[in-house]
């Protein structure tokens, strides 16, 4: 494999996404903002974070690095924009590492048990790849096996404009031909399953996949954001 210079993966960030995302300067670094930004706008929220995702008779522990405040959508909305793989793919491996490395010390505290699988969830189109990477990153950090392309999202909708009510409706089904041995409805009851998403605004996307695949006692959600109810 050829190891390319740091100053080089740079160059390439660079050309991909120029400017930094909060005071528009030229010169960037991998995080999508210049180190004076980074500092002021993500360093001091750039740590895991911990919720309860309620589907009434289950209730599934969410973890996450940001969360997605109203008074700075604009700012977040451009984030999560630039982080899209092809536009930016060493910005998003990047906080998928932080997230992994966070999420790594939480297992070695005994707070976590470590995945034994990790499933990513499907994007609103059919060459949506972000959760993919983010769980392949959390894999490689956790030596724990990844699947990709499990879940198809029926319809491909996007869920940006929908309300509540029509995202529950979203629905997901377990693509026969992706089906790894691991799943199945016998070792998905006593087996740690991470379940990972770029962003998880309502949970219908994770509901729909947990309806997909049945009884999943050990169920875990990963993401980069958790944006809060749909706007």
């Amino acid at each position: 494999m050829i190891k390319w210079p740091t100053w080089f993966k740079y160059l390439v960030q660079s050309l991909a996404h120029p400017e930094c995302l909060s005071c528009h300067s030229i010169l960037i670094r991998k995080h999508l903002l210049c180190d004076r930004c980074f500092q002021k706008r993500l360093g001091p929220h750039l740590q895991l974070k911990k919720r309860v995702l309620d589907y009434g008779s289950e209730k599934i522990t969410h973890y996450y690095l940001f969360d997605w405040p109203d008074t700075d959508d604009k700012f977040y909305s451009a984030f999560a924009q630039g982080l899209k793989v092809f536009k930016a793919p060493l910005a998003l491996v990047y906080y998928s590492e932080v997230l992994a490395s966070e999420l790594l010390r939480v297992i070695q505290h005994q707070s976590l048990t470590a995945p034994k699988l990790i499933l990513s969830a499907p994007g609103s189109k059919w060459f949506s790849v972000h959760s993919a990477v983010i769980g392949q990153s959390l894999g490689c950090a956790l030596s724990a096996k990844h699947a990709a392309n499990v879940f198809k999202k029926v319809g491909q909708t996007s869920q940006k404009n929908l309300t509540k009510t029509l995202r529950d409706q979203v629905v997901v089904t377990i693509d026969e031909a992706q089906q790894y041995e691991q799943i199945t409805a016998a070792k998905l009851e006593n087996s740690e399953l991470w379940l990972v998403d770029d962003i998880v605004t309502t949970g219908a996307t994770i509901k729909a996949c947990l309806r997909a695949l049945g009884r999943a006692r050990h169920l875990v959600v990963v993401s980069i954001f958790y944006r809060g109810p749909a706007r």
